[in-house]
């Protein structure tokens, strides 16, 4: 069940961050380039969520 947990929460943070990133980008915040770094620096912190909610059987 943890693992399931795990996912969910993996996907709606992804899905988070690229709609902060699209959002920022509609309103003129960041530029194309700066919604690609800022998704990618973003989702770079998903390890983190790996680790509290994943487990290796």
């Amino acid at each position: 069940m943890n693992n399931i947990t795990g996912i969910l929460v993996s996907i709606i943070f992804v899905f988070l961050i690229i709609g902060a990133a699209s959002l920022m980008k509609k309103l003129n915040i960041l530029s194309n380039e700066g919604s690609r770094k800022f998704i990618h620096i973003g989702v770079s912190n998903w390890w983190i969520i790996a680790m509290i909610f994943l487990t290796i059987i």
